[in-house]
């Protein structure tokens, strides 16, 4: 199914405590903004989900925001996105223009 490239040694020393696929925030199906960090990691026939708890303090919660992936200094960066939690009712849409920092090596945001 997957074929996985060969690894060369000197790249094995990783900065990701684990590796796999990092999700954060999203809309829960409730309709509402999620601030939860998840990693999911894919094996050879299952996929597995975990709930991951950064320490520091962590964004707001959010959706429609860009995350990238810095190899180099082993982060995950969040930009802006969406919270529509405060004024829900009145159809307020808060438009978000911060920027997140998630440390793989020690899971902690800044």
């Amino acid at each position: 199914m997957f074929s996985f490239p060969e690894v060369n040694t000197s790249q094995s020393d990783s900065k990701i405590q684990k590796e796999g696929i990092y999700v954060f925030g999203g809309k829960g199906e409730n309709g509402f903004p999620r601030d939860s960090t998840w990693l999911m990691r894919i094996g050879k026939s299952v996929v597995t989900w975990y709930e991951l708890n950064p320490v520091g303090a962590r964004p707001p919660m959010r959706y429609s925001h860009s995350m990238c992936y810095s190899e180099e200094y082993g982060f995950l960066a969040v930009f802006g996105g969406r919270t529509d939690v405060a004024m829900r009712s009145n159809n307020y849409q808060q438009i978000l223009n911060d920027l997140w920092v998630l440390n793989l090596e020690i899971l902690m945001w800044f």
